[in-house]
Protein backbone atom coordinates (compact mmCIF):
# COMPACT_ATOMS: atom_id res chain seq x y z
CA UNK A 1 0.00 0.00 0.00
CA UNK A 2 1.36 3.58 -1.00
CA UNK A 3 0.05 6.80 0.59
CA UNK A 4 0.43 10.43 -1.63
CA UNK A 5 -1.52 13.48 -1.57
CA UNK A 6 -4.15 14.13 -4.14
CA UNK A 7 -3.52 16.55 -6.37
CA UNK A 8 -6.25 18.06 -8.83
CA UNK A 9 -5.86 16.06 -11.59
CA UNK A 10 -7.09 12.96 -8.82
CA UNK A 11 -10.95 14.58 -8.23
CA UNK A 12 -12.74 12.97 -10.96
CA UNK A 13 -11.26 8.97 -9.57
CA UNK A 14 -11.66 10.30 -5.76
CA UNK A 15 -14.94 11.46 -6.31
CA UNK A 16 -15.77 7.50 -8.15
CA UNK A 17 -13.92 6.11 -5.59
CA UNK A 18 -16.85 7.94 -2.25
CA UNK A 19 -19.53 7.26 -4.74
CA UNK A 20 -18.76 3.41 -3.85
CA UNK A 21 -19.49 3.91 0.29
CA UNK A 22 -23.26 3.85 0.91
CA UNK A 23 -22.46 5.92 3.95
CA UNK A 24 -20.26 8.51 2.27
CA UNK A 25 -21.14 12.06 3.26
CA UNK A 26 -20.96 15.56 2.04
CA UNK A 27 -17.74 16.21 3.56
CA UNK A 28 -15.78 13.28 1.71
CA UNK A 29 -16.38 15.35 -1.49
CA UNK A 30 -13.26 16.23 -3.14
CA UNK A 31 -15.41 19.53 -3.75
CA UNK A 32 -14.83 20.55 -0.42
CA UNK A 33 -11.38 20.27 -0.60
CA UNK A 34 -11.33 23.68 -2.48
CA UNK A 35 -13.64 25.09 -0.30
CA UNK A 36 -11.42 25.08 2.47
CA UNK A 37 -8.23 26.61 0.79
CA UNK A 38 -9.97 29.13 -0.88
CA UNK A 39 -12.04 30.37 1.94
CA UNK A 40 -9.64 30.07 5.01
CA UNK A 41 -6.85 29.75 3.35
CA UNK A 42 -5.85 26.52 5.25
CA UNK A 43 -3.27 24.23 4.13
CA UNK A 44 -4.63 20.45 3.27
CA UNK A 45 -3.53 17.34 3.40
CA UNK A 46 -6.24 14.96 1.16
CA UNK A 47 -4.30 11.47 1.51
CA UNK A 48 -4.99 8.68 -0.52
CA UNK A 49 -3.61 5.14 -0.17
CA UNK A 50 -3.76 2.94 -3.62
CA UNK A 51 -2.75 -0.25 -4.65
CA UNK A 52 -1.05 -0.70 -7.85
CA UNK A 53 -2.22 2.76 -8.98
CA UNK A 54 -6.02 1.68 -7.72
CA UNK A 55 -7.14 4.22 -4.92
CA UNK A 56 -8.03 1.74 -1.79
CA UNK A 57 -8.57 4.58 0.49
CA UNK A 58 -8.81 8.06 1.15
CA UNK A 59 -8.85 10.50 4.10
CA UNK A 60 -9.05 13.99 3.72
CA UNK A 61 -6.75 16.45 6.60
CA UNK A 62 -7.06 20.25 6.79
CA UNK A 63 -3.93 21.87 9.17
CA UNK A 64 -5.88 23.77 12.06
CA UNK A 65 -3.17 25.77 14.34
CA UNK A 66 -5.17 26.12 17.67
CA UNK A 67 -5.86 29.27 19.19
CA UNK A 68 -6.71 27.27 22.17
CA UNK A 69 -3.40 25.13 22.47
CA UNK A 70 -0.70 27.82 22.17
CA UNK A 71 -0.73 27.05 18.56
CA UNK A 72 -0.17 23.10 18.21
CA UNK A 73 -0.88 21.96 14.95
CA UNK A 74 -3.89 19.93 14.65
CA UNK A 75 -5.00 17.61 11.34
CA UNK A 76 -8.64 17.62 11.28
CA UNK A 77 -10.84 15.23 9.42
CA UNK A 78 -12.71 18.02 8.62
CA UNK A 79 -13.49 21.00 10.50
CA UNK A 80 -16.29 22.99 10.19
CA UNK A 81 -18.31 19.60 9.75
CA UNK A 82 -20.10 17.35 11.97
CA UNK A 83 -18.47 13.97 10.91
CA UNK A 84 -16.49 12.72 7.97
CA UNK A 85 -13.72 9.72 9.16
CA UNK A 86 -11.43 8.01 6.78
CA UNK A 87 -12.97 5.67 4.02
CA UNK A 88 -11.13 2.36 3.12
CA UNK A 89 -12.18 -0.40 0.70
CA UNK A 90 -11.22 -3.14 3.54
CA UNK A 91 -9.79 -3.59 6.65
CA UNK A 92 -6.07 -4.20 5.51
CA UNK A 93 -6.65 -0.93 3.93
CA UNK A 94 -7.81 0.51 6.70
CA UNK A 95 -5.10 -1.24 9.18
CA UNK A 96 -2.61 0.57 6.83
CA UNK A 97 -4.15 4.08 7.37
CA UNK A 98 -3.61 3.69 11.03
CA UNK A 99 -0.12 3.25 10.77
CA UNK A 100 0.48 6.18 8.31
CA UNK A 101 -1.32 8.94 9.87
CA UNK A 102 0.14 7.77 13.12
CA UNK A 103 3.68 8.64 10.88
CA UNK A 104 1.97 11.56 9.58
CA UNK A 105 1.58 13.01 13.28
CA UNK A 106 4.79 12.12 14.32
CA UNK A 107 6.61 13.95 11.09
CA UNK A 108 3.91 17.23 11.38
CA UNK A 109 4.31 16.96 15.25
CA UNK A 110 0.79 17.54 15.38
CA UNK A 111 -2.42 15.35 16.74
CA UNK A 112 -4.99 13.77 14.24
CA UNK A 113 -8.27 14.49 14.76
CA UNK A 114 -10.91 11.87 13.01
CA UNK A 115 -14.44 12.67 13.15
CA UNK A 116 -16.14 9.39 12.69
CA UNK A 117 -18.96 7.29 12.86
CA UNK A 118 -19.16 3.59 14.39
CA UNK A 119 -18.99 2.02 10.66
CA UNK A 120 -15.26 4.53 9.83
CA UNK A 121 -13.74 4.66 13.11
CA UNK A 122 -10.36 2.92 14.08
CA UNK A 123 -10.02 0.37 16.62
CA UNK A 124 -8.57 0.60 19.67
CA UNK A 125 -7.93 4.54 19.15
CA UNK A 126 -7.87 7.33 22.01
CA UNK A 127 -11.70 8.51 21.29
CA UNK A 128 -14.21 11.71 23.02
CA UNK A 129 -17.76 10.29 22.79
CA UNK A 130 -19.67 13.35 23.75
CA UNK A 131 -21.70 14.01 20.55
CA UNK A 132 -24.58 12.23 18.59
CA UNK A 133 -25.80 12.92 15.89
CA UNK A 134 -29.53 12.53 15.25
CA UNK A 135 -30.79 10.48 11.80
CA UNK A 136 -34.42 10.26 10.33
CA UNK A 137 -35.51 7.77 8.27
CA UNK A 138 -37.51 9.17 5.62
CA UNK A 139 -38.68 5.84 3.88
CA UNK A 140 -41.47 4.25 5.43
CA UNK A 141 -44.22 6.58 6.50
CA UNK A 142 -46.52 9.33 4.61
CA UNK A 143 -46.78 12.90 5.61
CA UNK A 144 -49.98 12.37 7.40
CA UNK A 145 -48.34 9.52 9.90
CA UNK A 146 -45.36 11.28 10.18
CA UNK A 147 -47.47 14.47 11.47
CA UNK A 148 -49.97 11.70 13.74
CA UNK A 149 -46.62 10.49 15.29
CA UNK A 150 -45.10 13.76 16.76
CA UNK A 151 -46.34 14.81 19.98
CA UNK A 152 -48.83 16.38 20.91
CA UNK A 153 -46.72 19.27 22.23
CA UNK A 154 -44.77 19.37 19.09
CA UNK A 155 -47.53 19.91 16.84
CA UNK A 156 -48.87 22.28 18.95
CA UNK A 157 -46.49 24.53 18.72
CA UNK A 158 -46.02 24.27 15.05
CA UNK A 159 -49.86 25.13 14.55
CA UNK A 160 -49.32 28.34 17.25
CA UNK A 161 -46.12 29.15 14.66
CA UNK A 162 -48.78 28.96 11.75
CA UNK A 163 -51.06 31.49 13.72
CA UNK A 164 -48.25 33.68 14.56
CA UNK A 165 -48.07 34.40 10.78
CA UNK A 166 -44.85 32.82 10.23
CA UNK A 167 -43.70 31.47 6.82
CA UNK A 168 -41.54 29.29 5.39
CA UNK A 169 -39.36 29.53 2.18
CA UNK A 170 -36.66 27.98 0.83
CA UNK A 171 -34.11 29.53 -1.25
CA UNK A 172 -30.38 29.76 -2.24
CA UNK A 173 -28.11 33.10 -2.76
CA UNK A 174 -30.84 35.21 -2.88
CA UNK A 175 -31.89 34.56 1.51
CA UNK A 176 -27.88 34.45 2.09
CA UNK A 177 -27.75 37.83 3.96
CA UNK A 178 -30.99 37.01 5.46
CA UNK A 179 -29.25 33.55 7.09
CA UNK A 180 -26.38 35.47 7.68
CA UNK A 181 -27.68 38.43 10.36
CA UNK A 182 -29.26 36.02 12.20
CA UNK A 183 -26.26 33.60 12.25
CA UNK A 184 -24.70 37.05 13.28
CA UNK A 185 -27.09 38.03 15.98
CA UNK A 186 -27.44 34.53 17.37
CA UNK A 187 -23.90 33.63 17.34
CA UNK A 188 -23.24 36.78 19.94
CA UNK A 189 -25.72 36.20 21.96
CA UNK A 190 -23.96 32.75 22.55
CA UNK A 191 -20.82 34.42 22.30
CA UNK A 192 -19.54 32.09 19.79
CA UNK A 193 -17.13 33.43 16.48
CA UNK A 194 -19.13 33.55 13.03
CA UNK A 195 -18.29 32.08 10.41
CA UNK A 196 -17.68 34.03 7.07
CA UNK A 197 -20.29 34.54 5.13
CA UNK A 198 -18.21 33.34 1.85
CA UNK A 199 -17.71 29.85 3.50
CA UNK A 200 -21.69 29.64 3.28
CA UNK A 201 -21.92 31.42 0.07
CA UNK A 202 -19.17 28.59 -1.12
CA UNK A 203 -21.19 25.78 0.33
CA UNK A 204 -24.01 26.56 -2.04
CA UNK A 205 -21.81 27.52 -4.89
CA UNK A 206 -20.31 23.81 -4.65
CA UNK A 207 -23.13 21.46 -3.89
CA UNK A 208 -25.99 21.64 -6.63
CA UNK A 209 -28.22 20.03 -3.71
CA UNK A 210 -27.82 22.80 -1.17
CA UNK A 211 -30.17 25.19 0.37
CA UNK A 212 -31.02 28.11 2.99
CA UNK A 213 -34.46 27.76 4.65
CA UNK A 214 -35.87 30.80 6.21
CA UNK A 215 -38.82 30.97 8.14
CA UNK A 216 -40.20 34.57 8.08
CA UNK A 217 -42.46 36.09 10.31
CA UNK A 218 -44.23 39.56 9.28
CA UNK A 219 -42.00 39.47 6.71
CA UNK A 220 -38.97 40.18 8.79
CA UNK A 221 -36.29 36.35 8.95
CA UNK A 222 -36.78 34.74 12.80
CA UNK A 223 -35.20 31.39 11.58
CA UNK A 224 -33.16 29.81 9.17
CA UNK A 225 -31.18 26.72 8.39
CA UNK A 226 -28.52 25.94 5.62
CA UNK A 227 -28.54 22.40 4.56
CA UNK A 228 -26.42 20.04 1.85
CA UNK A 229 -27.83 17.16 -0.13
CA UNK A 230 -25.64 14.19 -0.88
CA UNK A 231 -26.06 11.00 -1.28
CA UNK A 232 -28.99 10.65 -0.41
CA UNK A 233 -29.25 12.01 2.91
CA UNK A 234 -30.25 16.02 3.28
CA UNK A 235 -27.86 17.44 5.52
CA UNK A 236 -28.86 20.10 8.50
CA UNK A 237 -25.49 22.17 8.50
CA UNK A 238 -26.37 25.15 10.39
CA UNK A 239 -28.70 27.36 11.74
CA UNK A 240 -29.76 30.46 14.05
CA UNK A 241 -32.67 32.02 15.22
CA UNK A 242 -34.07 35.21 16.70
CA UNK A 243 -34.40 34.61 20.00
CA UNK A 244 -37.00 37.51 20.55
CA UNK A 245 -39.34 34.94 18.38
CA UNK A 246 -39.00 32.20 20.46
CA UNK A 247 -42.13 32.49 21.94
CA UNK A 248 -44.44 31.88 18.40
CA UNK A 249 -42.26 28.51 18.09
CA UNK A 250 -40.87 29.36 14.00
CA UNK A 251 -37.58 26.69 15.06
CA UNK A 252 -40.30 23.94 15.54
CA UNK A 253 -42.21 25.10 12.45
CA UNK A 254 -38.96 25.57 10.16
CA UNK A 255 -37.80 21.93 11.17
CA UNK A 256 -41.10 20.18 10.05
CA UNK A 257 -41.60 22.06 6.84
CA UNK A 258 -37.47 21.33 5.86
CA UNK A 259 -38.32 17.34 7.15
CA UNK A 260 -41.37 17.52 4.75
CA UNK A 261 -39.81 18.79 1.73
CA UNK A 262 -36.59 16.50 1.93
CA UNK A 263 -39.37 13.68 2.15
CA UNK A 264 -41.36 15.20 -0.70
CA UNK A 265 -37.40 15.80 -2.74
CA UNK A 266 -36.97 12.02 -2.29
CA UNK A 267 -34.45 12.19 0.44
CA UNK A 268 -34.24 8.27 2.18
CA UNK A 269 -32.72 10.01 5.43
CA UNK A 270 -32.12 13.24 7.47
CA UNK A 271 -29.09 13.71 9.34
CA UNK A 272 -29.39 16.50 11.79
CA UNK A 273 -26.06 17.23 12.68
CA UNK A 274 -23.56 16.98 15.89
CA UNK A 275 -25.17 17.08 18.63
CA UNK A 276 -23.21 17.31 22.64
CA UNK A 277 -25.24 14.88 24.98
CA UNK A 278 -27.33 16.83 26.94
CA UNK A 279 -27.59 20.43 25.16
CA UNK A 280 -30.73 22.11 24.29
CA UNK A 281 -30.27 21.47 20.63
CA UNK A 282 -30.30 17.14 21.82
CA UNK A 283 -33.61 17.90 23.23
CA UNK A 284 -35.10 19.78 20.43
CA UNK A 285 -33.61 17.01 17.56
CA UNK A 286 -34.82 14.47 19.74
CA UNK A 287 -38.22 15.21 19.31
CA UNK A 288 -38.37 14.59 15.71
CA UNK A 289 -38.47 10.70 16.62
CA UNK A 290 -35.16 10.57 14.80
CA UNK A 291 -32.38 7.93 15.28
CA UNK A 292 -29.70 8.90 17.91
CA UNK A 293 -25.94 8.04 15.91
CA UNK A 294 -22.91 7.97 18.38
CA UNK A 295 -20.06 9.88 17.33
CA UNK A 296 -16.64 9.24 17.64
CA UNK A 297 -13.66 12.25 17.73
CA UNK A 298 -10.86 10.69 17.46
CA UNK A 299 -7.15 11.47 17.99
CA UNK A 300 -3.92 10.24 16.94
CA UNK A 301 -0.57 11.56 18.01
CA UNK A 302 1.69 12.78 21.05
CA UNK A 303 -0.56 13.79 24.13
CA UNK A 304 -3.80 12.12 22.25
CA UNK A 305 -6.07 11.45 25.54
CA UNK A 306 -5.00 15.19 26.49
CA UNK A 307 -6.69 16.63 23.64
CA UNK A 308 -9.21 13.87 23.63
CA UNK A 309 -10.55 14.97 26.60
CA UNK A 310 -11.23 19.04 24.90
CA UNK A 311 -14.71 19.04 24.42
CA UNK A 312 -17.11 22.24 23.74
CA UNK A 313 -18.90 21.81 27.43
CA UNK A 314 -15.27 21.87 29.33
CA UNK A 315 -14.39 24.81 26.95
CA UNK A 316 -17.80 26.68 28.14
CA UNK A 317 -17.32 25.94 31.53
CA UNK A 318 -13.81 27.63 31.88
CA UNK A 319 -13.39 30.82 33.53
CA UNK A 320 -11.41 32.24 29.95
CA UNK A 321 -14.56 31.16 28.02
CA UNK A 322 -16.46 33.37 30.66
CA UNK A 323 -14.76 36.23 30.67
CA UNK A 324 -14.33 35.90 26.82
CA UNK A 325 -18.22 35.67 26.58
CA UNK A 326 -18.87 38.87 28.68
CA UNK A 327 -16.65 40.86 26.42
CA UNK A 328 -17.78 39.22 23.07
CA UNK A 329 -21.45 39.54 23.58
CA UNK A 330 -21.48 42.28 25.86
CA UNK A 331 -19.17 45.11 23.99
CA UNK A 332 -18.03 44.35 20.82
CA UNK A 333 -19.83 46.51 18.28
CA UNK A 334 -21.51 44.11 15.31
CA UNK A 335 -19.04 45.03 13.06
CA UNK A 336 -15.80 44.17 14.84
CA UNK A 337 -17.60 40.97 15.60
CA UNK A 338 -18.19 40.32 12.22
CA UNK A 339 -14.69 40.74 11.41
CA UNK A 340 -13.02 38.96 13.99
CA UNK A 341 -15.37 36.06 14.10
CA UNK A 342 -14.09 34.01 11.15
CA UNK A 343 -10.03 34.45 11.90
CA UNK A 344 -10.97 33.23 15.66
CA UNK A 345 -13.22 30.14 14.55
CA UNK A 346 -10.70 28.91 11.58
CA UNK A 347 -8.26 28.23 14.37
CA UNK A 348 -10.49 26.85 16.77
CA UNK A 349 -10.28 22.52 16.64
CA UNK A 350 -13.72 21.91 18.24
CA UNK A 351 -15.65 23.71 15.15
Amino acid sequence: MKFRLATGQDHADWESFVSRFAHAQFSHSFRMKALYEDVYKYRTAYWIGEDANVIRGVCPLVYVHSIMHLNKTFLINLPMVTSAGLLAADSAVRTAFFHHLKSVSVEENAVVQLRSRVENALDNVTSYSGYVSFILSLKNETRDDYWSALSSRNRGKIRKSRSAGTLVQFGGHDYLDDFYHLHIRRNTELSTPVYPKAFFAAILEAFPDAEIVLARNGGHPVAGMLNVGYNGVMNYLFGSSDSRFYDSYPNNHLFHEFIERSRDNGYQRIDFGRTPLGAGTYRFKAQWRADEVPLLYQYLGKGAEKYADFSIQRVQDSLLFKLFSRFWSGYLPRRFVEKLGPSLIKRMPLA
